[in-house]
């Protein structure tokens, strides 16, 4: 018997009987599937290129009553078999219920990916181990069930499924695709609505099982951010907590990377004794969770886990490039983000100085932390040597984080009296790269400034030369008293205050460009430090501001000279604006959503 053809049979007759039974039972026709078995029940087996059986094919489509007559009709003659089917040439015993096709599924298989819940139950009710069998990819009708979150099925088949006889026949219901289980399945489509009755069924035996990425489903709760299943795992088993993933990534790591407190304060309250372990876990770059968190960006997370003492010893400790959480912080050019690292430490020890004048428990000195501002990395930088470094410069975030980093009493190394610029170009160069698993740039270079400077002082010239230009021959000219033509004109009047704007913003941006060039060398002879990049915003600012006034000017000026109200051709006229408006809206949004970056 072949099965990659519907054109098994021995000969034309058998052909015609196979393709006839497949036709009735995708049509439904009762009477010509019982005319076709009674003829030769063998037809019931042959298959078609894909390998399904007649079966497969009323399973797929939901025909229940079809799937009633294949199974039921089991006869050869005058040899009967409740459950089996005897071929009438060969005596073969064979069960059409576990038949599989090319993917290895069952026609239960095919009914529990459609939900349909009569043939399920019917299909359980003649052979209850089919819940046993796997497909091609290793998914069981468990796991089926719940990736399609068909949960009714899948109470349907967890209540026949016998979890320690499948043990001592070593056979799974619980097996999934790419090395996941149905527990896994749970948490991500349910995210724990059927976690506690796979609990109930299996224990905590699927709790430690990876998937294709390491994954637990422990690690997908934290993802996802379900406290409640997070609590209820580590009630089960607390090492669980301890369990990375192919990255190094423990479930800590992944909540910090996403950001979720709630887990972060779950895993380390409910893993009791291993709260220190699970927060000193490294992934494959050396992080540890507080590494993580400083990367992601998370601001409050990283002020809370501050205060958790299980970091007291790990905040000196360093990634695979040498940096510290500190380093990191500074290389995110958050000021909230450094400050979080240098004052909230520095109050702990300014009243535990208070306190010396009274009592000073031990557990109190216990849980003081202690900034090492002075650490190096593998490029023997300390945070103030990055933020002092020519190349790591951002606008106006410079200023701030340096005057955060002398407040704080952070020093230069000492070997940055020798640094070499090609060195730091390098080592800036490599942090812009980054190294986690998300790819997050924790630096980003900015073009050179001198660039963007003279190009806004171009368009700030040209701007306010066309505006003046335009105050001298006005729209519709002058009568002989010397007063506009359109004086009384609405829109001629708006052109004269926009026109009047975006001169004045382009004189201004002119004006504050050559300040920046003028702070710029002050700047520069305060330890390298310079003011132009503040002005240089304002600046661009007050440009893009002449050029938005400018073009409203053009607008209403040719409203003015062109009004027409029969043809209105000064909206064609006005129309050639509709691109470099749309440009300059378009560039607007993404500088709004760098600086949020």
């Amino acid at each position: 018997m072949e099965s990659n053809s519907t054109a098994v049979s021995k000969d034309e007759k058998g052909t015609s009987y196979i393709l006839e039974l497949h036709n009735a039972v995708k049509s439904g026709d009762k009477d010509k599937i019982v005319e076709l078995l009674s003829s030769n029940r063998s037809i019931a087996f042959e298959t078609n290129k894909h390998g399904d059986t007649p079966l497969h094919v009323a399973a797929r489509l939901g025909n229940f009553e079809a799937v009633k007559l294949l199974v039921h009709q089991k006869y050869c003659g005058e040899r009967k078999s409740q459950d089996l089917l005897v071929d009438c040439e060969t005596g073969e015993v064979k069960d059409i219920l576990k038949w599989t096709n090319n993917e290895k599924c069952t026609a239960f298989h095919e009914a529990v990916k459609r939900g349909y819940s009569e043939i399920i139950t019917f299909l359980i009710g003649k052979d209850s181990s089919l819940v046993y069998l796997t497909t091609k990819d290793g998914e069981s009708p468990l796991f089926l069930a719940i990736d399609r979150a068909l949960y009714g099925i899948a109470d349907c088949i967890l209540r026949v499924v016998d979890y320690e006889k499948g043990l001592s026949q070593n056979i799974v219901s619980w097996s999934g695709r790419n090395g996941l289980t149905v527990m896994h399945a749970a948490v991500i489509r349910s995210h724990g609505r059927y976690v506690e009755k796979l609990l109930e069924k299996y224990d905590g035996d699927l709790l430690e099982m990876k998937d294709v990425h390491g994954w637990t489903p422990l690690h997908y709760a934290a993802h996802f951010g379900d406290v409640e299943v997070v609590k209820r795992f580590l009630q089960k088993k607390a090492t669980l907590a301890l369990i990375q993933d192919n990255e190094g990534m423990s479930p800590l790591h992944i909540s910090a990377r996403n950001g979720s407190f709630g887990v972060v304060k779950s895993l380390i309250a409910e893993s009791g004794k291993y709260s220190y372990n699970i927060c000193e876990l490294l992934d494959n770059n050396d992080r540890t969770t507080l590494h993580v968190a400083v990367e992601s960006r998370n601001i409050s997370l990283v002020i809370r886990m501050l205060h958790f003492k299980e970091f007291n010893d790990i905040l000196h400790w360093k990634d695979k490039d040498g940096n510290t959480c500190f380093h990191l912080a500074v290389l995110t050019r958050s000021g909230i983000m450094t400050s979080a690292f240098l004052f909230s430490l520095r109050v702990l020890d300014q009243v535990a100085i208070l306190n010396r004048s009274g009592t000073m428990t031990s557990s109190f000195l216990l849980s003081r932390r202690v900034l090492d501002k002075f650490a190096l990395n593998s490029k023997g930088m300390t945070a103030t040597d990055i933020v002092r470094d020519e190349n790591f410069n951002r606008m106006m975030d410079l200023t701030k984080l340096v005057l955060m980093i002398k407040q704080g009493g952070c020093l230069p190394s000492l070997e940055s009296v020798h640094a070499k610029k090609s060195s730091k170009e390098k080592l800036v160069f490599e942090l812009e790269q980054g190294h986690d698993d998300n790819k997050q740039h924790i630096g980003r270079k900015v073009p050179f400034i001198s660039d963007i400077a003279n190009v806004n002082l171009i368009v700030a010239t040209i701007v306010a030369s066309i505006t003046f230009a335009s105050v001298i021959q006005v729209p519709g000219g002058y009568n002989d008293h010397g007063i506009a033509n359109l004086n009384g004109n609405s829109s001629f009047k708006l052109f004269s205050v926009f026109n009047s704007l975006a001169f004045g913003f382009s004189a201004a941006s002119i004006f504050i460009s050559f300040l920046s060039v003028l702070h710029y060398h002050i700047g520069m002879a305060i330890e390298r430090l310079s003011y132009r990049p503040i002005f240089l915003g304002l600046a661009i600012l007050l440009t893009q501001a002449s050029l938005g006034s400018s073009v409203i000017a053009y607008i209403m000026s040719t409203k003015a000279t062109l009004l027409d109200t029969t043809s209105s051709p000064w909206k064609f006229a006005c129309s050639a604006f509709v691109v470099p408006v749309a440009c300059t809206l378009v560039h607007l949004y993404i500088s709004y959503a760098w600086k949020l970056i």
